[in-house]
């Protein structure tokens, strides 16, 4: 019996949006796991065919943790991995591999749901978001520009996990801002 390659992989957090003109990519990385991730050579990007390694040129966290790999080279590139799944080997984690993907945290687990105004329809999928002291911030691309959205559970009536949606009643001329 063939062992597992995904057994000795860890998910420490997500790929995120694109930075700048040469390929490098935002990522959210679990708190247990910035030392680790600081540290790699090779990362582990969870795609549609299976986890594909991709060996780190650098690695840097300024307000948020901004990697570039080796093999993407261009925005286009950084972009085509967006909501990828951030993996690495057993061996190089010193943080708590104990949490697995069940234990990932909300905010992580909403990025890619689209969201639904009750006046305006579809907003568009959440990109991103962000913790801040009063609130989560989702951003969005709505009619070509970003917006921050706050996910309060006063403006959030429902959440279908199964379509991936948020239906809210966003307070009228919060997306003109």
């Amino acid at each position: 019996m063939m062992p597992n390659p995904t057994a000795d992989l860890i998910v420490i957090g997500t790929v995120r949006k694109a930075h700048g003109l040469h390929g490098e990519i935002k990522l959210q990385v679990k708190d247990a796991f910035v030392d680790d991730i600081l540290k790699a050579k090779v990362v582990f990007l969870q795609g549609k065919s299976g986890p594909l390694p991709y060996f780190v040129s650098s690695m840097r966290e300024a307000h948020e943790l901004i990697a570039k790999f080796e093999s993407v080279d261009s925005p286009e590139a950084a972009r085509a991995l967006y909501g990828f799944q951030l993996m690495l080997r057993r061996q190089d984690v010193i943080g708590d591999p104990g949490e697995d993907e069940e234990d990932q945290a909300p905010l992580e687990a909403l990025v890619g749901y689209i969201i639904h105004d009750t006046v305006l329809g579809v907003i568009g999928p959440i990109e991103e978001i962000i913790e801040l002291p009063q609130q989560l911030m989702a951003f969005v691309n709505f009619q070509e520009r970003e917006v921050m959205i706050p996910l309060h559970a006063q403006f959030v009536k429902a959440v279908d996990h199964h379509k991936r949606r948020i239906k809210m009643e966003l307070p009228e001329g919060l997306l003109t801002l």
